[in-house]
């Protein structure tokens, strides 16, 4: 009881009001029991005061058991608010220090926050981007609908997907490419359904990936037979002009030795030569 009276919230305010009820209860009964001993008999009015003091003592002491509980849960829901608020600031400082560019967003298309990451990546500040339509606008207004369905229909996936690559415009008037995760994180007050819109500029990935594709198609349509080999000497590659001069076709040398198209008009010094050349990382050219 006396830790009950100290303390703050609702179950404080229950038991101090009823305390001097409380308190002077158990006085008033015994002098009523003293003037029916008095009289030898309970006359009607101190029966009826005596039946009215006794439920008055019991609805106090209910009072103060559930003032108590109240006080408790009062507690609990104060201790789980503070937990709540820590839990939301780890989140935040999490999602602030993520080097990759993110954005969280409510179902009804509202920005409710950017990471410094984003920031930096766009130069677009959280003023800038209000709304999904206020960020696809500016990223690219001709697909900005599509990019915006796109988008909006994870909600209703309810769980981590992936989007296409897609271009985006920044600030700076580059044109990067990005690809884009999506993660619901539950709801907010309102009860709206939140995503995390996450990115990963993948444009340095995209331009090797050409030119790879590029070079590979080159090779494949040189007018010289191309071999290549791993630092054994054993085949990994043949390009067609390598079948139409010696008649072996890809499936036949590759993962075998190059001695296979060793032939007795050059020394064996001459394939040393050229073994070292490969073996040491460079290009063997000749005929």
């Amino acid at each position: 009881l006396p830790s009950l009276l100290k303390a703050r919230g609702i179950g404080r305010i229950f038991a101090r009001r009823l305390m001097p009820a409380a308190l002077l209860l158990p006085p008033l009964l015994a002098w009523m029991a003293f003037i029916a001993a008095r009289f030898g008999n309970l006359a009607m009015e101190y029966t009826l005061m005596l039946t009215t003091s006794i439920q008055m003592f019991a609805f106090s002491v209910l009072i103060l058991y559930a003032g108590d509980s109240l006080q408790r849960l009062d507690a609990r829901r104060k201790h789980g608010e503070k937990a709540l608020v820590k839990s939301s600031e780890r989140f935040f400082n999490a999602f602030n220090a993520s080097g990759f560019p993110a954005m969280i967003l409510a179902e009804d298309g509202e920005v409710l926050a950017l990471n410094d990451a984003w920031t930096e990546s766009t130069g677009y500040t959280r003023e800038d981007i209000r709304t999904l339509d206020d960020w696809t606008q500016r990223a690219n207004a001709e697909k900005s609908a599509g990019m915006n369905a796109l988008i909006l229909a994870s909600f209703n996936r309810g769980a981590v997907t992936e989007a296409p690559e897609l271009r985006v415009a920044i600030e700076s008037g580059n044109i990067p490419t990005w690809e884009f995760g999506t993660a619901p994180i539950g709801q907010d007050a309102d009860g709206r359904r939140l995503l995390m819109l996450t990115a990963k500029d993948v444009t340095e990935r995209r331009r090797t990936e050409d030119s790879l594709r590029i070079m590979s198609l080159a090779i494949k349509q040189s007018p010289v037979a191309v071999i290549i080999s791993d630092a054994n000497a054993r085949i990994q590659y043949v390009n067609p002009k390598f079948t139409d001069l010696t008649g072996y076709f890809p499936a036949e040398v590759i993962g075998r030795n190059g001695g296979i198209l060793k032939s007795p008009a050059h020394t064996e010094s001459f394939y040393l030569g050229m073994l070292r050349t490969v073996a040491s990382g460079n290009i063997w050219q000749g005929e």
